[in-house]
């Protein structure tokens, strides 16, 4: 994927590049033209290469095909008579979200498979987390595996009969697991059945729930279909997380990040020192950003990390999370700090999983933004 920065631009950028007036821009918001417009912590509009795309597309429609403002609403976004509830969210169990957000939300979990020497498992079915960490206690990994095609077939066909029309399937990132390339087999070979929209987060974590919370929430709203997947567009351009994990010697003996021969070049010494990961929606990449000496620097990276973010994005965002593994203390703190800093925006709290324990450590902490 492009490793390109999604700019964002505020409004009398807009109005000099397409040549409209201020008022023509708010008056496209009010008739529900342009969903989704970002705004700042203090309230300021903030546009995106998307919104520039369809301010031109809408003022293409009027002057050449010469419609009114509520037929081209129905063209781009669909018409609100088509809004229903036959749409669904699903997540792979590598997502955390608070679970009364699960349940009211209708947010449906697809499980992945942890697999010992011993046998297989379905994370959250036939194996829940205490029972990982014993195994974890004892030095046994498993590893960690999608669902199958088939078995997703059989899921998508399932909710089809329950009369689901189309369903948005949130996965973690496609380096880390298999689970979103055999979601992707599966949606095709039930696509004359079922819209299945299979979407590789690039994340892990809360960094997929938060993706299955904001599509489920627009469903929840009876939002058309294409508004939806407008909603979905914009805001993967903008899916960020920052992730403090064990050490660097844990880390790496999951070669997620470096080759072993790579890692044998490095001194001993350096694998006692913490990472801080980040993962991106728009690139995809997994880095690693920053090392500390202990935990009591742990908070302080990531929040400097978040800072930088935000003033990157010009204060906005959309849903903010922040997920812990032993280090709830650290957790409350990070929490009060971004508090302090954006004290309108809701945050969410939430402990780790599986997945995040297993990639890295049973000792880690992190933050994410949507």
């Amino acid at each position: 994927m492009e490793n390109k920065e999604k700019k964002l631009y505020k409004i009398g950028y807009l109005t000099d590049l397409l040549g409209i007036t201020h008022r023509t821009i708010r008056y496209y918001e009010q008739f529900g033209l342009l969903p989704q417009i970002k705004r700042t912590t203090g309230n300021m509009r903030l546009f995106d290469e998307e919104d520039v795309a369809l301010i031109k597309k809408i003022r293409a429609m009027q002057k050449q095909e010469f419609l009114p403002l509520d037929v081209i609403r129905d063209r781009i976004l669909g018409k609100k008579t088509e809004a229903n509830t036959n749409f669904i969210a699903l997540m792979d169990s590598s997502a955390t979200l608070p679970q009364e957000v699960i349940d009211e939300l209708n947010i449906k979990i697809i499980p992945l498979k942890i697999c010992y020497e011993n046998g297989e498992y379905l994370d959250k079915e036939e194996i829940d987390l205490k029972q990982y960490k014993e195994n974890s206690d004892k030095g046994v990994h498993p590893q960690i595996k999608g669902l199958p095609a088939s078995d997703l077939e059989k899921i998508f066909l399932d909710l089809s009969k329950k009369g689901y029309k189309t369903i948005f399937s949130f996965h973690c990132s496609s380096d880390l697991t298999s689970s979103y390339k055999n979601a992707a087999k599966a949606a095709h070979k039930v696509s004359d059945t079922v819209e299945v929209i299979p979407v590789d987060t690039k994340s892990i974590g809360i960094g997929v729930g938060l993706y299955a919370y904001i599509i489920a929430t627009a469903i929840k709203e009876k939002k058309s279909k294409e508004e939806i997947k407008h909603i979905l567009s914009k805001q993967a351009q903008h899916g960020c997380q920052f992730i403090a994990g064990d050490t660097l010697q844990y880390l790496f003996s999951n070669n997620i990040f470096l080759k072993k021969d790579s890692v044998n070049q490095l001194a001993s010494k350096i694998f006692e020192f913490k990472p801080i990961i980040s993962m991106r929606s728009v690139s995809g990449e997994i880095e690693i950003e920053a090392l500390y000496k202990n935990k009591e620097e742990t908070v302080r990276h990531i929040y400097e990390l978040f800072e930088e973010e935000m003033i990157k994005r010009k204060n906005y965002v959309n849903k903010i999370c922040i997920f812990y593994d032993y280090y709830y203390a650290e957790a409350k703190e990070l929490l009060n700090m971004i508090n302090n800093l954006l004290p309108t925006v809701p945050v969410l709290i939430t402990e780790s999983n599986i997945l995040l324990s297993e990639f890295f450590g049973s000792k880690s902490i992190g933050v994410a933004i949507i």
